[in-house]
């Protein structure tokens, strides 16, 4: 079945994203840790079916969408999800809303924590594909190839709902009256 220790460097690598990923769909702690394990067992148990030529990180992502649809299919729920307050959340450079220095003053401060929460709760406004397709994008940093391979859409269909998620937490900024500095995405939309 594979080397262990190597698959236990794999979870250990992947399983903080995963877990991410399913509690933003779900809502739900302790099914979202399980669904990690679920993940993994099934990844573990199927590995001799991954072909090299896809990353491993893609053909862990499809596992685990599957796996969040069957869930979601099985409990009948509407997906509802969490705002960005899963521990460890990181969107590094790839969103471009850093805090540049620790020492803030007061208002500095502020207007930080005004745009995180704004943007937390723009994300969690978003219709399901266009969080979904924000959230592999932005958080876990795949490609739009792997995304659409991922969610079993076209390449040309992850672009349009990323360009209107985008579009949408624009408008949810501009609704909300706060002013951002929106700097350009590291890379672009064709990595």
């Amino acid at each position: 079945m594979g080397d262990e220790s190597a698959f236990d460097e794999l979870f250990s690598r992947y399983r903080q994203r995963l877990f991410s990923f399913f509690y933003r769909i779900i809502s739900e702690r302790e099914n979202s840790l399980d669904l990690v394990q679920e993940t993994m067992l099934s990844a573990y148990k199927a590995l001799d079916r991954w072909q090299p030529r896809a990353k491993f990180s893609t053909w862990l992502y499809t596992v685990a969408a599957n796996k969040a649809r069957t869930f979601l299919r099985a409990t009948r729920r509407q997906i509802r999800e969490r705002p960005l307050e899963v521990e460890h959340w990181q969107f590094g450079d790839t969103f471009g809303l850093q805090v540049t220095s620790k020492e803030m003053n007061p208002e500095q401060q502020y207007d930080a924590e005004l745009i995180e929460d704004t943007f937390r709760l723009g994300i969690s406004k978003l219709p399901d594909q266009q969080r979904k397709v924000f959230i592999l994008r932005h958080q876990n940093s795949l490609k739009l190839k792997e995304i659409a391979e991922v969610l079993k859409l076209k390449e040309g269909s992850v672009k349009a709902h990323l360009f209107k998620a985008v579009a949408n937490l624009m408008k949810h900024f501009a609704y909300a009256g706060v002013h951002i500095d929106a700097r350009p995405i590291k890379g672009g939309a064709d990595e």
